[in-house]
C-alpha cells in the first residue's frame, strides 16, 4: 500500500479552510440580505401605498373639520347680525317707551283728561311687558353668543385632538412595522447563514 501525500500547494490548513468558509458565508449573507431588502422594498411599497391612503383620509377629515368650522363661523356671524338687529330694535323700542312715558308724565302734570283714560294704563302695562321682554331678549342674546363661541371652540379642540391621535397612531404603526420587518430580516439572515454553515 502506498500512501497518498497531497501536493504541498494543495495542503490547506484548518485556518485557511475556516477563512474561506467565512468569506463564502459573508458573500452568501450579502446576497441574502440584498434579496431580503428587495423583498422588503416590495412589501414596503404596499405599506407606503396604504399609509398614503390613510394620510389622504386624514387630510380629507381635516378639510371637512375646517369646512365645518367655517360653516359654523358663518352661522355664528349670521346669528350675531341678527342679534345686532335685535339690539337696534330694542333701542328703538326703549326710545318709544321713554317717549310714551314722558307723554304720560306730562299729561299727569297737566291734569289732562287722558289721565283717566283706561287705554293709557293699558298702554303702560303693555310697555312694561315689552320692556321686560326686551331685557330678557338681551340676556338671551348674550347667553347665545357665549354658547356659540364655546361650541365652536370645543369642536375645534375635539377635531384637533382627533387628528393628532390619528396621526400619532399612524406614525406608531409605521415605526412598529419597520421594527418588525428589520427584526424578521435579521432573523432570516442569521437562519440562512447558520444553514449554509451547517451544510459545509
Amino acid at each position: 500500500m502506498s500512501f497518498y501525500r497531497p501536493h504541498p500547494r494543495q495542503k490547506r490548513t484548518c485556518e485557511e479552510h475556516k477563512a474561506e468558509l467565512e468569506e463564502e458565508n459573508y458573500h452568501l449573507r450579502s446576497e441574502l440580505q440584498t434579496e431580503e431588502i428587495e423583498r422588503l422594498e416590495n412589501v414596503s411599497e404596499e405599506e407606503i401605498s396604504e399609509l398614503k391612503s390613510e394620510i389622504s383620509s386624514l387630510k380629507n377629515q381635516l378639510y371637512q373639520a375646517r369646512k365645518d368650522m367655517r360653516d359654523k363661523g358663518k352661522y355664528i356671524s349670521s346669528l350675531e347680525e341678527r342679534l345686532v338687529e335685535s339690539e337696534e330694535q330694542v333701542e328703538k323700542l326703549r326710545y318709544q317707551i321713554k317717549t310714551i312715558s314722558s307723554q304720560k308724565n306730562s299729561s299727569e302734570r297737566g291734569n289732562s283728561p287722558d289721565l283717566y283714560n283706561p287705554n293709557i294704563n293699558l298702554k303702560m302695562t303693555t310697555i312694561t311687558e315689552l320692556a321686560n321682554a326686551i331685557d330678557e331678549a338681551e340676556r338671551d342674546n348674550k347667553i347665545i353668543r357665549r354658547q356659540n363661541a364655546e361650541e365652536v371652540e370645543q369642536m375645534a379642540i375635539a377635531d384637533f385632538h382627533q387628528l393628532k391621535t390619528s396621526t400619532q397612531n399612524l406614525v406608531e404603526r409605521m415605526a412598529n412595522n419597520i421594527t418588525r420587518k428589520k427584526t424578521q430580516q435579521l432573523a432570516r439572515i442569521d437562519e440562512l447563514g447558520a444553514e449554509k454553515f451547517a451544510l459545509q
